[in-house]
């Protein structure tokens, strides 16, 4: 498939331009998705430490961790999830929007074509 033939597709959609905001929104959940799983691998390289060094005096510990780091990786875990699950749903509305009417537009001028062209076949 040409480029030419993705433009004629996003132009038929609406504008070239929803095809930007869809590839910008696809970007922007996927880079949600790779933050949030390195807060997981920070979250976990961080207990394993703590695990490791043992408890420290007047500390409340739960998973190896001082309380207020737990929250913090338990916080930005929780944001950077929030952020793939808002994005990736903003991603699926656009582009399930711009390609039915992408496909409605093409649909149409396909059948005026086809209804245009002559039918010796069946006189």
């Amino acid at each position: 498939m040409s480029c030419s033939t993705v433009g004629m597709y996003f132009a038929a959609g609406g504008s070239c331009w929803l095809g930007v905001i869809i590839l910008v929104l696809l970007l922007m959940s996927r880079s949600s998705r790779v933050v949030a799983d390195f807060a997981v691998s920070e979250w976990v390289d961080a207990s394993a430490s703590a695990a490791k060094d043992g408890p420290t005096s007047n500390v409340t510990l739960r998973a190896g961790l001082p309380e207020s780091d737990l929250l913090g990786y338990v916080y930005t875990y929780s944001a950077a999830s929030a952020a793939v699950l808002i994005l990736s749903l903003a991603f699926g509305a656009v582009f399930a929007t711009v390609s039915l009417e992408a496909s409605r537009n093409v649909h149409d001028q396909v059948f005026a074509a086809v209804m245009q062209g002559t039918r010796t076949f069946f006189d």
